[in-house]
């Protein structure tokens, strides 16, 4: 999924990918790109858990998803990760 945040600054672009119980998003520029939303423990996404220690070994997991569907589907995004 892609996504335009900042009505701002239009060249400001996220991808997402989904696991069952993870929503991770990342942008092409941010001083913080990465989001990443429990869905099981936080079905509303109110809490980014991206810069959380515990789930570092979560996150790590997830740009690889996203690089691998991007891949798939052509898609030549760049994040800022």
């Amino acid at each position: 999924m892609e996504l335009a945040p900042n009505r701002e600054d239009r060249t400001v672009h996220g991808h997402m990918v989904r696991t069952d119980r993870y929503k991770y998003t990342v942008f092409n520029k941010s001083d913080r790109p990465e989001v990443l939303f429990d869905l099981k423990a936080d079905p509303g996404e109110k809490a980014n858990l991206a810069y959380q220690p515990a789930m570092k070994p979560v996150v790590a997991d997830h740009p690889a998803k996203l690089v691998e569907w991007l891949k798939r589907i052509g898609d030549g995004f760049k994040p800022a990760v």
